[in-house]
């Protein structure tokens, strides 16, 4: 092998590490939080949001492999422009930001000289190596997820519901402000509960109080997988919930459809943090004053005389 090949070869290798990292994390991230929308369509687009690094990286292989030095300059220009376009969108500068870029941009730029000076040969191996690999680790890390949305429940209603099972019943807030599609602070989610109409639909100008935000253990209690109860309770020595099967964001909490896949609890650590229980019963605290467009909330209230004729799930 040539001193030419071996350049090509490790410049190949460095790709598919860096194409393999991105196939993993977009595949993760895409079922963990990008998979919503009331379309198929819209779902596979945020599929292909979530995975266009891997699938840039990959295109960017298969390039240099055929025309070495231009693979070189684009994965050069595609440094220097991220780089520009972070080091732009950055509030301050400091030497330490500079600093902690410069490993980033020095492995576009190792790439890039191993491309200009390298050729892998045979050809066919690198390409196959180049496609093969990340398209490995989509079909690894997309196995489980993939079989699990496939088996999510979902009947589609949104309304005021009453969800019994696990020693909780409870009434859970219709779709709208007890119950939103975007993110909420906790103050706010607080306020919205205490404000909330009796039927969960409006928000009054004064205080009701009929509604509140559910505690750690209520959520984990009430969460479902494939259409049944989890078996969950929170840990109060551990600091976790504890499930016999993972739950999954499916109804009658959550609603599959949207990109909410984080939720405010009513209830705080020690320290003040505010419980925030994830869809697939991981726990942790966070500031109060914390926000994210994925994390909101539903309210709940306790039952009472006449609520019997709410849409009732138990299972």
């Amino acid at each position: 092998m040539t001193g030419r090949q071996t350049l090509g070869w490790i410049a190949v290798a460095l790709n598919c590490v860096v194409s393999c990292s991105w196939t993993i994390w977009g595949t993760v991230e895409n079922f963990h939080e990008g998979w919503f929308g009331k379309t198929p369509g819209a779902k596979l687009l945020w599929s292909l949001a979530y995975l266009s690094a891997a699938i840039l990286w990959t295109i960017l292989g298969v390039i240099a492999i055929k025309w070495p030095r231009v693979g070189a300059l684009a994965v050069f220009s595609l440094g220097i422009s991220l780089s520009i376009f972070i080091l732009a969108t950055r509030t301050h500068y400091s030497l330490a930001v500079i600093l902690s870029w410069l490993p980033f941009m020095g492995a576009f730029g190792l790439i890039a000289v191993f491309w200009w000076f390298g050729s892998p040969e045979p050809k066919k191996w690198a390409f196959l190596l180049s496609v093969g690999l990340p398209l490995l680790a989509f079909v690894i890390c997309a196995a489980e997820p993939v079989y699990r949305i496939a088996h999510r429940f979902d009947d589609h209603f949104r309304g005021t519901r009453v969800v019994a099972g696990n020693s909780v019943k409870l009434v859970w807030a219709p779709e709208g402000p007890g119950w939103p599609d975007r993110g909420v602070r906790y103050a706010d989610a607080e306020q919205q509960c205490r404000m909330l109409s009796f039927d969960g639909r409006y928000l009054a100008s004064t205080p009701q109080n009929f509604w509140r935000l559910p505690t750690v253990d209520e959520v984990a209690r009430s969460m479902t997988r494939e259409g049944r109860n989890a078996g969950g309770y929170w840990d109060r020595t551990h600091k976790t919930a504890q499930f016999r099967v993972m739950p999954d964001k499916e109804a009658p909490l959550w609603n599959p459809e949207t990109g909410i896949i984080y939720w405010w609890t009513g209830s705080k650590d020690a320290n003040g943090g505010v419980y925030r229980m994830v869809f697939d019963g991981r726990v942790d605290p966070l500031s109060g004053k914390f926000s994210m467009g994925s994390l909101a909330f539903r309210a709940v209230r306790e039952v009472r005389s006449g609520d019997d004729q709410l849409s009732a799930y138990a299972r």
